[in-house]
């Protein structure tokens, strides 16, 4: 006896039970997916004529803009050069570094030099 031959009756007499007389096989069907609504198209509706007035306006509001955007590019100007004068003022201070070290280290011993060779010189005579 293979399995395709088992039917439910058998099953349900080896269990012990009889078949349920009241027993109805369960029908799945698949759940229906709602449709997605369509929408419709809606037509390109072109705006009323500019009138001279409205024309004008505009005009202001691009003279405006072209107005901010020039001085924009001026801030931007203003702020490349603060930048260039800080990155020189940076050199300038290392520059007047070295020259007071050299002053400290190279300066003041030929000085003091000097000064006691010219004591020396005094004493002696």
């Amino acid at each position: 006896m293979s399995i395709l031959d088992i039917t439910e009756e058998q099953i349900f007499h080896t269990l012990g039970r009889g078949k349920d007389p009241n027993y109805k096989p369960i029908e799945t069907v698949r759940p229906v997916a709602p449709a997605v609504p369509q929408v419709a198209q809606r037509p390109v509706k072109y705006g009323k004529p500019v009138t001279s007035r409205e024309s004008e306006d505009m005009k202001k509001l691009t003279e405006e803009v072209h107005e901010l955007n020039g001085r924009m590019s001026t801030l931007q100007k203003t702020e490349e050069s603060v930048t260039v004068l800080t990155k020189d003022v940076a050199e300038l201070s290392s520059r007047v570094t070295g020259i007071q070290s050299m002053v400290k280290w190279y300066i003041f011993p030929q000085l003091a030099l000097v000064i006691v060779v010219v004591v020396a010189l005094l004493s002696r005579s």
